[in-house]
């Protein structure tokens, strides 16, 4: 193995281990063809039922047919990508070739009905939003329910494809519509709501949250519950994450990037 590919596999195996470092990545079936970036910046693009992954050297592809559209993919860890298919109620999770890691998960073997919005835990397993029961429910790489939280009540009524889920540092954050984004610890147990609305997209960070709203990005502190414009576009952000110096987000169909200061996002 040259020096070069040994570092690149050392990055990647830390990557798989140190997964709890990572904030939460996750592309929703929003827009057409819908972008995204990974902390290794690797380029995916989510198109209905076709996920594309550009690297330095190859184009690589995932499509089942047989699942129905992806709506999700939770691309944090590249080494253990989620992809998400409301119409079948199914997970599968893929390697960083594109290439499926065992078989297709269907959530209703596990009770799990009509779920609105999954993501990768961060520790072991993965986080879903039952609908059926109204509650998050935390299964590990067995396929066994080890937490779930208590019953998650909602004030109106609202789309449960408008949900989106994102776990950090083994805390886990839900955004329900006409309510904000409710944040649970690594067992399923409330810990604080943040009366944020029509929020498009969001990414949990050390210090506080990356917000989409529409055409902004801002950063909300979590010390002082306020908020600071870190950018302004001409059209419709529908993905946004810091990685680095860089905030990367996608506007229309292109992805970009801006560079930060430390301060911006402190």
């Amino acid at each position: 193995m040259s020096g070069k590919n040994f570092r690149i596999a050392v990055v990647l195996l830390q990557i798989g281990i140190n997964t709890h470092l990572l904030t939460g990545q996750v592309l929703y079936n929003k827009a057409p063809e819908n972008k995204g970036v990974d902390h290794l910046k690797q380029i995916y693009q989510l198109d209905q039922q076709i996920l594309t992954k550009y690297t330095e050297k190859d184009t690589l592809s995932y499509r089942n047919i047989m699942l129905g559209t992806i709506d999700a993919v939770d691309i944090s860890n590249p080494l253990r990508i989620l992809v998400f298919s409301k119409s079948s109620n199914s997970l599968v999770f893929l390697d960083n070739t594109l290439s499926p890691i065992g078989d297709v998960i269907l959530l209703d073997q596990l009770n799990a009905f009509d779920v609105a919005a999954v993501c990768n835990a961060q520790t072991n397993g993965f986080w879903l939003y039952n609908t059926h029961k109204r509650c998050l429910e935390h299964y590990d790489s067995q396929l066994k329910l080890t937490h779930q939280s208590a019953q998650i009540a909602s004030e109106q009524a609202f789309k449960f494809s408008d949900m989106m889920l994102q776990s950090q540092n083994g805390n886990v954050f839900l955004y329900q519509p006409n309510k904000g984004i409710l944040k649970f610890d690594r067992f399923g147990l409330y810990l604080k709501t943040y009366f944020l609305n029509n929020v498009t997209y969001f990414e949990p960070l050390e210090k506080g949250l990356l917000i989409v709203l529409g055409q902004q990005i801002l950063f909300w502190a979590w010390q002082n519950a306020d908020s600071e414009v870190i950018l302004e576009s001409e059209s419709t952000i529908t993905w946004a994450s810091r990685i680095g110096n860089q905030v990367w987000y996608t506007e229309g169909n292109t992805l970009k990037s801006k560079l930060i200061k430390k301060a911006e996002l402190e």
